[in-house]
């Protein structure tokens, strides 16, 4: 994830032998129409493969459907329900709750 928005404040991401550590406010950006807190991600830690960050998706927001390339992403619902469109024609679907992964 990165736009003209990302924002990352290097005095907020440690490294600890190895354990990386964000504070809060480590970085945030706005994407796709959400507004994020950035985690785990190219930017702040220089994870290659994986992200996870924290998206605010107000009440009936919708992110546009997207594919992330060379990449996996992690995501845990905090609340809600996130009702997630794919496949060809975005004909399928699948409804998350809090608590999934």
């Amino acid at each position: 994830m990165s736009s003209p928005y990302t924002q990352v404040n290097p005095q907020l991401i440690e490294d600890h032998d190895g354990i990386s550590c964000l504070r809060n406010g480590a970085g945030s950006d706005h994407w796709n129409g959400l507004d994020y807190k950035l985690g785990i991600n190219r930017q702040t830690v220089g994870s290659e493969h994986f992200s996870m960050n924290v998206a605010t998706v107000p009440p009936s927001g919708i992110a546009a459907a997207h594919i992330h390339v060379g990449f996996e992403v992690g995501l845990f619902i905090l609340q809600g329900t996130v009702e997630h469109k794919y496949g060809k024609g975005l004909k399928q679907s699948l409804v998350n709750t809090a608590g999934d992964f």
